[in-house]
């Protein structure tokens, strides 16, 4: 039996570098802009740019949440120690920073494992839909009802169609030539029992019987 060639995985490439930096120097610029010209809001200029380091790692990875922290710091710091500060100042300020860093830090972190995770899971359903896509044997899923919402490629060509949408929407039990086989694998698959070796006749596209187990 001549077996089907596996397919390559088709994994959409990575967001450019430029994109993600990009995103990265944007959204530092524009939180940094209404702190220039609203006093209220360079209050809270370490919130501000807490946003933008949580859009730069949620849109680049950690290197451009990273280097959109690094900006924000270094902003902050010339804002903060500008002028002459008390000891009790000084302290407040290196606390504050300091802070702001521990936080863009775990900001970093959590998006890197976030989109650790869904890169795992598109991988990893990539894969499955590659095992079935390109099993030698017929595989079909179907609803409650019975009726057929995919098929692979095997199963298509088992029965002679020429795609798999012109098995979609069909009841699985119009596949089988005896009405009778069909509720019994029913009855199988309703009272969720393991079962081996079941063969039944089905019939194919032109009308010609096959034996399927």
């Amino acid at each position: 039996m001549k077996l089907p060639l596996i397919r390559s995985l088709a994994v959409a490439p990575a967001r450019a570098p430029i994109l993600r930096y990009g995103v990265a120097l944007l959204s530092t610029v524009l939180a940094l802009i209404p702190t220039l010209f609203f006093s209220d809001i360079a209050e809270s200029r370490l919130v501000v740019f807490a946003v933008a380091v949580m859009v730069s790692a949620w849109y680049g990875g950690w290197k451009p949440g990273l280097a959109a922290t690094s900006f924000a710091l270094t902003v902050s710091a010339y804002y903060s120690f500008a002028g002459d500060l008390t000891p009790s100042e000084y302290r407040k300020a290196i606390a504050h920073l300091a802070l702001f860093f521990a936080v863009a830090l775990l900001i970093c972190w959590f998006n890197a494992a976030l989109r650790a995770t869904q890169e795992s899971l598109r991988r990893s359903e990539s894969n499955f839909r590659s095992l079935v896509m390109n099993a030698p044997y017929g595989i079909c899923r179907c609803d409650a009802l019975g009726i057929l919402q995919d098929a692979n490629p095997a199963l298509v060509a088992m029965f002679g169609y020429d795609s798999a949408a012109d098995l979609t929407g069909r009841h699985l039990g119009s596949l089988y030539s005896d009405a009778q086989q069909w509720f019994q694998t029913a009855d199988y698959f309703h009272a969720r029992k393991e079962f081996n070796n079941l063969t039944t006749e089905c019939v194919r596209k032109d009308g010609a019987a096959i034996v399927a187990r």
